[in-house]
């Protein structure tokens, strides 16, 4: 009973952490690839954004990779 206990609290402290949101703008889009700036120093290779469109559509992308002060993300 002990071990469930501690899981539901850990459960409390992990919604109750505050969120938080990057903002980022869109460079280039060269095919597939995606480079962004205002990002670097906080996503590294593998995690994934939303990328917002024009029309306000969502596209979740995965960061590739770094460019000079830019990251390249592709669509997921």
């Amino acid at each position: 009973m002990a071990l469930n206990q501690t899981l539901v609290k850990a459960l409390q402290e992990v919604e109750q952490a505050p969120s938080y949101h990057l903002y980022g703008r869109v460079t280039a889009v060269l095919g597939l690839l995606v480079e962004c700036a205002g990002l670097q120093g906080h996503l590294s290779v593998g995690q994934r954004c939303l990328v917002m469109a024009r029309d306000d559509s969502p596209l979740i992308c995965e960061v590739t990779g770094f460019r000079s002060d830019r990251t390249l993300l592709m669509p997921f």
